[in-house]
């Protein structure tokens, strides 16, 4: 077997492989979207924790800066309604954070 050195080309083109530059723009975008929501490996749905669906739930309702309850637009919270950390966007909205502490014990904490 004889050895003929690799052309410039061709050398350009191992050395991307290599940095893993071999995918087109279209191909990564598809690899993308292959794994989103409840295709992900580590997908929870409605078992996932606390802050996992809090944080779905705030990067997906759209955002009302005003609370409410008293209308403040400062300190704005996303707040649960019944306490069940689901999905559903009927069941969180907007409050400020005083509200938000009247609302979950009643009274008010210093």
């Amino acid at each position: 077997m004889h050895n003929k050195p690799h052309s410039a080309e061709a050398k350009i083109r191992m050395a991307l492989k290599k940095l893993g530059k071999h995918h087109t723009k279209e191909h990564n975008e598809k690899i993308r979207l292959a794994h989103i929501g409840e295709k992900a490996y580590n997908w929870k749905g409605d078992n996932a924790r606390y802050s996992a669906i809090h944080m779905w739930v705030n990067d997906h309702l759209p955002q009302i800066k005003i609370c409410h309850k008293c209308y403040s637009r400062e300190n704005i919270d996303l707040a649960n309604i019944t306490g069940e950390y689901t999905r559903d966007f009927s069941n969180w909205l907007y409050l400020c954070r005083s509200c938000h502490k009247l609302f979950d014990y009643g009274c008010t904490r210093k």
